[in-house]
């Protein structure tokens, strides 16, 4: 039978170059996470308000904020109508700063 370890414990047992893989990939959840949450907070809405806007309950808001990702869909009801949702595309390290805007 194993034993059950914990991520500090896991982490530990890695070499170097994987404990980077594995904390870039950490921190990259979190601030994808967070993306929901800020946006809602930055709103000015509670999850309750945010919920009644998505059409589900506050404990769902939850659990979207703590995913990886964020649905387009889900973001332009949370903002709601006197919000235009518009994605910028922008070349990594391009020195010209040209980007793509599209309405969404």
């Amino acid at each position: 039978m194993s034993k059950e370890i914990g991520f500090s414990e896991w982490r530990s047992t890695l070499d170097a170059r994987d404990r980077g893989h594995v904390d870039a990939r950490k921190a990259e959840l979190a601030r994808a996470a967070s993306l929901f949450r800020t946006m809602r907070e930055e709103l000015g809405l509670t999850q309750v308000q945010a919920a009644s806007r998505l059409e589900t309950s506050q404990a769902n808001v939850s659990k979207l904020e703590k995913r990886s990702t964020t649905d387009l869909n889900q973001i332009s009801k949370l903002a709601g109508d006197e919000y235009e949702i518009v994605v910028v595309l922008r070349k990594k390290g391009a020195k010209d700063r040209k980007e793509l805007e599209f309405a969404v």
